[in-house]
């Protein structure tokens, strides 16, 4: 009650009054866009070392769920860095990373040699993050087997453990279609495809 009698508006207010509306608007712009980048976006060495923060084979399904989250804004950095010139690809490097990490005898992310639930769980993350950047499933027939098996011989404990094999296999036909036409991959897909058909009552009873 003693102290100086204001106006009532605050020091920020009076510094934003100031400024003409298309400078607030372009410092909310530099705001917006530096708050939308993440940092691990920023830079090759930045992005490898975020890859290498991540155990895809520990937790494939988690994991994977991370990637497939993370995936739009790789995009769209990635045609950015192509439109600056730059020598590097950030979808090349996340598809060649998880290429490496795939079991190439199951098709999936674990490091054990048979399939289970919680690698085909990972598979329906995953396979949704090749189709999101756009390249091919590696090992596609293989991965499209171990989703059938899962649908085969799983117990399913939620709905989950049904729906989710269900859902991988209708990303890997989508990714068949679009990148493996007139390949032994697409025939055998195309076979799988038609045993599910012929036995689609009692894969679902």
């Amino acid at each position: 009650p003693n102290g100086v009698k204001g106006d009532g508006v605050l020091p920020t207010a009076r510094l934003v009054g100031r400024l003409s509306y298309g400078r607030v608007l372009s410092v909310s712009r530099v705001v917006a866009a530096s708050a939308a980048m993440p940092e691990y976006l920023t830079t090759k060495e930045r992005f490898a070392a975020h890859l290498a923060s991540i155990d895809i084979n520990a937790n494939p399904y988690v994991n994977g769920n991370i990637l497939e989250s993370q995936s739009t804004q790789i995009v769209e950095r990635d045609k950015q860095l192509k439109e600056q010139g730059a020598d590097y690809s950030l979808v090349e490097m996340l598809y060649e990373w998880l290429n490496k990490h795939q079991n190439q005898k199951t098709g999936l992310w674990t490091t054990y040699d048979h399939v289970d639930y919680e690698g085909v769980n990972g598979l329906l993350k995953i396979a949704s993050v090749y189709q999101r950047i756009g390249k091919p499933l590696p090992n596609i027939d293989i991965a499209a087997e171990a989703a059938l098996e899962a649908i085969r011989f799983e117990e399913p404990q939620t709905v989950c453990f049904w729906l989710n094999p269900w859902y991988a296999l209708s990303l890997i036909f989508s990714n068949a279609a679009r990148y493996y036409k007139g390949t032994a991959e697409e025939g055998k897909i195309d076979t799988l495809r038609e045993e599910l058909y012929d036995n689609y009552p009692s894969l679902v009873s």
